[in-house]
């Protein structure tokens, strides 16, 4: 493939690596990353977009469907198979109209489950970080 770039396009660029000193010692260059790696940049000014999150656990299988608008959770749609009637209810309380972002949900999953006293909600809530993570 380089081979074939070069022939073509008769140059040949080395791939740099960037790390963290040299983006401290370059401000222009830091400030370009900073912006590419924002969640503005990410999400923010993303068209509208649709994602899906499923797993298998012990207690049953789950789906989440998220539909994102300008980076924030618009709708959820939660489907499962647990005998756990509260779970989906649950999901879509924490999660509706949060930044969409795994750390973001991992972070709001967490502190409503430190809210709650210990349960069958509370542990699978507990599970489906592990989507995120």
């Amino acid at each position: 493939l380089k081979n074939t770039y070069r022939d073509f396009f008769q140059e040949f660029d080395t791939v740099s690596y960037v790390d963290e000193s040299i983006l401290a010692s370059n401000a222009e260059l830091k400030s370009e990353y900073d912006k590419l790696v924002s969640w503005d940049w990410l999400y923010g000014k993303t068209p509208d977009f649709t994602d899906i999150y499923k797993k298998r656990f012990s207690w049953g299988d789950i789906e989440l469907l998220f539909n994102v608008h300008g980076g924030i959770i618009e709708n959820i749609t939660v489907y499962s198979d647990t005998l756990d009637n509260n779970l989906v209810d649950e999901i879509k309380k924490i999660l509706l109209n949060i930044i969409f972002d795994n750390k973001n949900i991992v972070d709001a999953i967490k502190n409503h489950t430190d809210k709650m006293d210990d349960c069958d909600t509370k542990s699978h809530l507990l599970d489906v970080i592990t989507l995120f993570e």
